[in-house]
């Protein structure tokens, strides 16, 4: 799907509540996405130095600078929805209630292969939080189908939201958003995708967010969203949540972000490379919070000293 053919629309609503500089996010809503922005940078940075000090097997390579798209996207899901992961990111499972210390223990053993998701994890947990492990991109998309077409046969409002990245078939990929959109089913896709672009002129990715008119991908309604705006993420996939839940079909969210390497890089550097400004997910949410008076330096205290207990908790294992 050609990047130049996806823009992002803005609705009437959102230009209204621009000019007049409101936000139609619900600070409790606001609150609720940062705290689990924060707690999957958290624990990014501490399997991160698990890892370098020899405790796991595997760390979470893939999910750096994806922390918005897993606390943004998956923050009103439901129980009963499905989540489909991409390949080696497993934060939005941890977003939707994949136990730390189960996956912390899954990233301790077994397989260094970070494809094998389905292998990592409890089977059990994987079903009762209706969570499909990333595979092969036929396989995948097979198993999301499945479970689209009997939400849909329901009739209960339940859809699924698949992460795909790049190692994902373009091809099949494709033709599972065209299928999607002819039978309607409840899907949301969302893709990562790199705008080299960004990085070779330093401009800031806030230019990603301008508004233009609506385009479509294989039928399917396309936005293309900064994905270290976690507000901007939020706005998107409350839009084509909704719209899966009242049957209206699939909609696909092209997800720019940034990688870096080496793989060694330190993750209190990893936002700060090539100069580039407003990449860091977390520090992006804080200015967001901030310029609505919302921001209180106790609140991301109390979360951060919370969150240490419990990976100290979960992690404890590890040195026993």
């Amino acid at each position: 799907m050609p990047k130049s053919s996806i823009q992002k629309p803005a609705s009437k609503a959102e230009t209204a509540a621009s000019e007049n500089g409101f936000s139609l996010i619900p600070n409790q809503k606001l609150i609720a996405i940062y705290t689990a922005l924060l707690r999957c940078r958290m624990l990014l940075e501490r399997t991160n130095d698990l890892f370098e000090m020899g405790k796991l097997s595997r760390d979470l390579r893939a999910s750096p600078g994806r922390e918005a798209a897993a606390a943004a996207v998956v923050v009103d899901l439901q129980p009963g929805d499905a989540l489909s992961l991409a390949a080696g990111d497993i934060l939005p499972a941890f977003a939707k209630g994949l136990p730390l210390k189960e996956l912390l223990r899954d990233l301790s053993v077994g397989s260094t292969n970070l494809d094998s998701q389905s292998a990592m994890f409890n089977k059990g947990s994987l079903d009762q939080l209706q969570i499909i492990p990333s595979a092969q991109t036929d396989t995948q998309v097979a198993a999301i189908f499945k479970f689209a077409r009997a939400a849909k046969r329901a009739r209960k409002g339940k859809i699924a939201v698949a992460f795909f990245d790049a190692s994902a078939s373009e091809t099949q990929l494709s033709e599972a958003i065209d299928f999607a959109a002819n039978k309607l089913l409840p899907i949301v896709f969302v893709r990562f995708t790199t705008d080299h672009a960004q990085h070779e002129c330093s401009e800031s990715p806030s230019n990603i967010k301008k508004s233009a008119p609506a385009a479509l991908v294989n039928g399917s309604p396309a936005i293309v969203v900064d994905g270290s705006d976690a507000v901007a993420l939020y706005r998107v996939s409350f839009e084509a949540i909704a719209r899966a839940r009242q049957d209206r079909g699939p909609t696909v969210v092209e997800c720019q972000f940034h990688t870096f390497t080496p793989a060694s890089l330190a993750m209190d550097s990893i936002y700060r490379v090539s100069g580039l400004p407003g990449l860091d997910p977390v520090s992006n949410m804080e200015n967001y919070l901030k310029s609505k008076g919302l921001w209180k330096e106790e609140v991301k205290q109390t979360i951060v000293a919370g969150f240490e207990r419990e990976l100290d908790l979960a992690t404890g294992f590890l040195f026993t």
